[in-house]
């Protein structure tokens, strides 16, 4: 391959095509928590108004106004076999830290605010004669 020849190489490396499967099945089941738990908080925020809409909205927006390596620290504690859901998680013989779905949860956590940011913003722009659910 023409200025990189060090990819057949790496594609020959068994850690290199596992990070590469990681990355993919973890990335895909972000997505698919993020779409399922994102959609309907998208179509709330973007439908209707309720007490405490501003606090939602700013709980939605945490994971942008905080740094990534934060949002890291703030899951390990909050899943760690000694503090926060972990001893509950524990005793079932669940274990997030350093594992596939701990990894899965980090990333949905911070991609989740942007999805729910543009589907809310598109659920906003839709015109009043597309929506059969308000009526005309």
């Amino acid at each position: 391959m023409l200025g990189f020849p060090m990819i057949p190489k790496a594609l020959s490396v068994i850690s290199f095509l596992q990070a590469i499967e990681v990355t993919v099945v973890m990335s895909a089941l972000s997505a698919v928590i993020a779409i399922v738990m994102g959609t309907p908080i998208a179509y709330v925020m973007a439908r209707y108004e309720f007490h405490l809409k501003s606090v939602v909205d700013a709980v939605i927006d945490i994971p942008i106004m905080i740094p990534h390596i934060i949002v890291g620290i703030m899951i390990v504690l909050a899943f760690a076999s000694y503090y926060g859901l972990g001893p509950i998680l524990k005793a079932h013989g669940i274990n997030f830290i350093n594992t596939l779905w701990g990894a899965t949860t980090a990333v949905a956590f911070l991609s989740s605010t942007y999805y729910i940011r543009v589907v809310e913003a598109s659920i906003r722009m839709i015109s009043p004669k597309w929506r059969p659910w308000q009526g005309r």
